[in-house]
């Protein structure tokens, strides 16, 4: 493997690895079966456990695993727990999280229960990221079977509030007496993320309503495009509302002396919503024209599809790119409304690497206030970036690309992951880029329903993991 330091065998390791992974993959499987049943979405603090008691319920069961497998488990406080393996004083850090986004609509599959389909995984979490947890482990319960020497402890980190604001591996940062010499994030694509673009949420407020809405619903999380939205409407007759929506996607039904107008969409990762439908814009593009709304009510509808109007901010006038992260995306993942009739609308925006996420906010209120519209809560979360000439990203690529028998290049993402925090770090896998998935398309990946993973793929991965632990720990 080209830039890799002759550690041992290269041949006779790939068999132990192999045959270490073969009699291990039912229990592996078993694992993340354990940890997918836990609905563990980070959610309202309870005493002693910042996240509630499901990502508490979770981070307890992987460091029974992990001490089971014969590492160091500790729980620091319910922010995130770890496992240690050697008693050398540099570390090798691993990152990945135990908490997932909301299961969201239109499952096959049970989501909260690891379902095995052919040479699939399915349930929500088996891709993001405690099926990637598990691999971790593994990579070095190997190493620890197989007694190999290391110059470095091996240190893993498991997050419990990755998916919203990362306060998590804050809480890491603040109170870790000595980071790793170098970190691999376990929660992307193979080989190298060296970049991320930056985050920013906000909440853009319509004024306040008197016409025929009455109340507003859709989505469940920022960072998934929302696949489901409804407005709750008064003054409206069932059968005026039924003929206009007549030949649309979208449903009418009578709700306790109102009508209830509901759009269905095709949900996605806020970090690649090329081809996901918003159900927000459907309903808001649809309803502005209806001749059963009032024109104040249609003109707030109008102006929220045009925010929602393509993928590039145009509609927001924060259209931007760059050459290392290409255009600024953004999402709606919420619509809610408020007691004074206005609607809100939570928005998922991911910047380039060399834009200033002050400026976009700036460019946003510039737009929607214009509008008569209001920007609140916004929350910035910086791009991160490691220099790609260094050369432990060739030499991870080189063991991915020689293993998996690809021939990909190291690359930036618009996801966020804890890459952009920690420093001297990169993303690195477990997923293969360009693989087929099971289901149609707005299937199978993380943040979508029938989330899954290819087993084949996952066990390759574990043994990529071992050959970049050894190859990080002869480099530094």
């Amino acid at each position: 493997m080209k830039g890799m330091i002759a550690f041992m065998d290269k041949t006779a390791l790939s068999a132990q690895i192999e045959a270490f992974l073969q009699a291990r993959e039912q229990e592996i499987i078993d694992h993340i079966g354990t940890l997918v049943a836990i609905p563990s979405i980070s959610g309202g603090a309870e005493p002693g456990k910042p996240y509630g008691s499901a990502c508490a319920a979770a981070l307890d069961t992987a460091l029974s695993i992990g001490a089971d497998l014969g590492f160091v488990a500790e729980n620091h406080r319910y922010y995130y727990g770890s496992l240690h393996l050697g008693d050398a004083d540099e570390e090798i850090g691993f990152f990945t999280h135990l908490d997932v986004v909301p299961a969201g609509n239109n499952w096959n599959y049970p989501p909260f229960q690891c379902t095995r389909q052919g040479e699939y995984l399915i349930g929500r979490g088996v891709k993001d990221d405690k099926g990637p947890l598990v691999m971790v482990m593994y990579a070095m319960a190997c190493i620890k079977e197989l007694g190999i020497p290391l110059q470095h402890s091996l240190h893993l980190v498991m997050g419990c509030e990755e998916e919203q604001n990362m306060s998590d591996i804050m809480y890491y940062l603040e109170h870790t007496e000595k980071l790793p010499v170098f970190s691999l994030i376990a929660d992307g694509q193979f080989p190298v993320s060296y970049g991320e673009k930056g985050m920013l949420t906000a909440d853009i407020l319509s004024p306040a309503l008197n016409g025929n809405i009455v109340a507003a619903e859709g989505g469940s999380v920022s960072n998934v495009v929302a696949d489901h939205a409804s407005l709750l409407v008064k003054n409206v007759a069932y059968e005026q509302a039924r003929e206009y929506l007549a030949g649309s996607n979208l449903q009418v039904q009578a709700e306790g002396g109102y009508i209830r107008i509901t759009a269905q969409g095709k949900s996605s990762h806020a970090a690649a919503p090329q081809g996901s439908i918003n159900a927000i814009y459907l309903l808001c593009h649809k309803l502005a024209g209806a001749p059963f709304m009032t024109p104040e009510d249609s003109r707030v509808l109008s102006h929220i599809a045009s925010f929602l109007s393509d993928y590039y901010g145009e509609g927001l006038n924060i259209a931007m790119e760059d050459e290392y992260t290409g255009k600024l995306t953004h999402i709606a993942g919420i619509l809610s409304s408020r007691n004074t009739g206005a609607l809100q609308v939570n928005f998922n925006i991911r910047y380039p690497i060399s834009a200033r996420g002050e400026e976009v906010i700036r460019r946003l209120t510039d737009k929607v206030t214009s509008l008569g519209f209001t920007v609140e809560k916004t929350a910035l979360n910086p791009p991160g970036f490691f220099d790609p000439h260094q050369p432990v990203v060739q030499i991870l690529t080189d063991i991915y690309n020689e293993i998996s028998g690809d021939k990909e290049v190291p690359y930036t993402e618009a996801a966020a992951t804890y890459a952009r925090k920690i420093p001297n770090s990169v993303c690195f896998g477990p997923h293969f880029p360009n693989r087929r998935l099971p289901f149609a398309d707005g299937r199978g990946n993380e943040h979508m329903p029938d989330e899954c993973i290819y087993i084949t793929d996952m066990m390759t991965a574990i043994k990529i993991y071992v050959f970049a632990l050894l190859a990080i720990d002869a480099l530094y």
